[in-house]
């Protein structure tokens, strides 16, 4: 049995509706993240020994980059954008809190 393309096309929409119906465009925070990941990498790019934070200062309008477990106590880098941040370490940004501006980043394996 053969469908006619125009009823193709009519159950195409149909179903493309109703997964839009039922699930909902994913959040701006996931969007943001999958474009970080998918940033080139340098060729000379840090790798951490662990997870680092990427945090926002307001004050200086710099990125930082510092170890998750120290945070402001241990090591820090700072940067003028995310974008050259996320660059400059091997790492996947898996989470982000955009309220405050801190993006976690885990090492690529």
């Amino acid at each position: 049995m053969m469908m006619g393309l125009a009823a193709y096309y009519r159950g195409s929409l149909a179903i493309q509706s109703q997964v839009a119906r039922d699930y909902p465009a994913r959040d701006s925070a996931f969007l943001v993240l999958e474009r970080l990941n998918a940033l080139p990498k340098y060729d000379d790019c840090g790798v951490p020994f662990g997870d680092l934070v990427f945090e926002f200062d307001q004050r200086r309008r710099l990125w930082w980059v510092m170890d998750s477990v120290a945070l402001h106590g241990g090591w820090s880098f700072c940067y003028s954008s995310l974008a050259e941040a996320v660059k400059r370490w091997s790492v996947d940004v898996v989470a982000c809190d955009v309220s405050i501006g801190r993006f976690l980043g885990k090492r690529r394996v």
